[in-house]
């Protein structure tokens, strides 16, 4: 998972770190998450889980049956 802001492109988050920022922009998620990252060890459990659902997200998830091509990236691609 990538996370760009877009406000100001350059700031960028990627895997767990995503995940974290993500809970933060949610209502009373910053105290979660800094109470989280305040547990010494955590960050490595949190981004071993994180490796773990990416790497079984279909298992875990299930998955289409057909590719999704979102609005965003039409079925020719995206340019960046």
């Amino acid at each position: 998972m990538i996370l760009i802001d877009a406000k100001q492109t350059q700031r960028r988050w990627q895997g767990s770190d995503a995940a974290e920022e993500i809970g933060r922009i949610l209502p009373l998620g910053k105290l979660f998450v800094d109470a989280y990252r305040s547990l010494p060890g955590m960050k490595n459990i949190g981004d071993h889980i994180y490796a773990q659902v990416r790497d079984h997200r279909y298992q875990l998830f299930g998955q289409r049956q057909t590719t999704y091509f979102s609005n965003f990236c039409p079925q020719g691609g995206c340019q960046l």
